[in-house]
């Protein structure tokens, strides 16, 4: 959550990055974080301000 945290107010972090960071693509990436936050369970002010930078959690284009 905090790699996300970081490139939220900059529109989610590159394609690139998430591949050597975690080894998954783009979409792998955002459905794990869809489900991190949808278990609610990490600090709300956290949660909040990752729901309102990835609304639907998932990559644009």
């Amino acid at each position: 959550m905090s790699f996300a945290a970081v490139w939220g107010p900059y529109g989610g972090p590159p394609r690139e990055e998430v591949f050597v960071r975690f080894g998954l693509s783009l979409s792998q990436f955002f459905d794990r974080l869809r489900d991190v936050l949808a278990m609610g369970q990490s600090d709300p002010t956290m949660l909040s301000s990752l729901a309102s930078w990835y609304p639907v959690a998932r990559p644009i284009g």
